[in-house]
């Protein structure tokens, strides 16, 4: 069970559950209000106090400790439609430019080429089927410490299948791995609101941009102290500690 926790200046926070969740949906823009005093109501409107509608417990934050982050694209499919050819990795990219977007700029990322280094790896899987109702779009892998709810780690896998339409591999493709990466940068947990990409359920075939909660709840995750946390600063638990990994499964 997940355990309420408030979010506090730096923006360390303490313990994750499991669960699943979805991604994909309808769209919506992007923005923030003029913020406040570091805590939960930094940025409002904003989900990070909100109860998660797939398990019915308290959303919960983990944050890295320092930028920029070394991303790696282990994997890579391209489709072919209508004489045009897309690439996972650039609709990776562009999924992920919505977070950066979302800091002001300020979250720091290297796009690398090997894992060595590599803080979040993200990877494609082919399915032998297209998942039905409930299946599962993608997982995100989380390794933290418990104690000070600072990220070590993440590994993203996303989910293609045989005859995928244009719209599932492009706009799908988006707006899930969108989602995961909120989970991978930030959020354990969902939305309340169906607007928002970080809602539990979605579309495997339609993309959903960043909404206003999306965005003012990842700054008030991390008091928008994104340009202020150094690369220097790596993940810590307490003494002794050793971090552990969560699998967040991901459906529709």
């Amino acid at each position: 069970m997940k355990a309420p926790l408030p979010i506090v200046a730096a923006g360390t926070v303490i313990l994750i559950g499991i669960f699943g969740c979805g991604g994909g949906g309808g769209g919506s823009s992007s923005g923030n209000t003029t913020p406040l005093s570091c805590g939960p109501e930094y940025l409002t409107p904003n989900y990070t106090q909100a109860t998660d509608p797939g398990d019915n417990e308290p959303n919960l934050i983990l944050t890295w400790p320092g930028f920029p982050l070394n991303v790696y694209y282990q994997t890579e499919e391209t489709r072919t439609f209508g004489g045009n050819t897309f690439s996972t990795t650039d609709i990776f990219q562009d999924a992920l430019a919505r977070w950066v977007s979302a800091s002001g700029g300020e979250m720091a990322i290297n796009t690398i080429s090997t894992t060595t280094g590599a803080d979040i790896i993200v990877n494609v899987n082919q399915l032998g089927a297209a998942p039905g109702s409930g299946g599962t779009l993608g997982f995100t892998q989380v390794t933290y410490f418990p104690s000070t709810g600072q990220i070590v780690s993440a590994r993203i896998t996303i989910n293609t299948w045989p005859g995928m339409t244009q719209a599932q591999f492009t706009n799908g493709l988006r707006g899930t791995t969108t989602h995961e990466f909120g989970h991978a940068l930030f959020l354990q947990g969902h939305s309340d609101n169906t607007a928002d990409n970080m809602y539990y359920q979605g579309s495997s075939s339609t993309d959903k941009v960043l909404s206003t909660r999306d965005a003012n709840s990842f700054l008030t995750a991390y008091c928008g102290t994104f340009a202020s946390r150094s690369r220097s600063r790596e993940a810590v638990g307490a003494p002794g500690e050793q971090p552990v990994t969560i699998t967040i499964n991901c459906g529709h």
